[in-house]
């Protein structure tokens, strides 16, 4: 008897904790609107930041332009080449060899 009565509670406790767990489905939609909201927001600063950008280097005249461009050039060479992984340049000696 003590058996059945322990299985009987394992079963009981089994379908009620997932029940406890799961989530409805207006929370399950919150969530999605808020993860939206913030992606939006994300790519709607991302294009004004852009925006300002472009508009700064065109208050500046043709030299400066050209100055800024080269430095915005030298600058992406130097940061790719210190974000490399050591593996990669490793892999990449290694083709180059073959």
């Amino acid at each position: 008897m003590n058996v059945k009565y322990i299985i009987l509670l394992l079963l009981v406790a089994k379908l009620t904790i997932p029940g406890i767990q799961a989530q409805t489905r207006k929370v399950i939609l919150a969530k999605k609107d808020a993860e939206k909201a913030k992606r939006l927001e994300r790519k709607y600063y991302q294009k004004a930041r852009k925006f300002i950008v472009k508009e700064r280097i065109k208050m500046q005249d043709e030299n400066t332009q050209k100055k800024m461009a080269e430095a915005r050039k030298r600058a992406h060479k130097f940061n790719r080449r210190r974000n490399n992984i050591f593996f990669i340049k490793f892999i990449k000696k290694r083709k180059a060899r073959r």
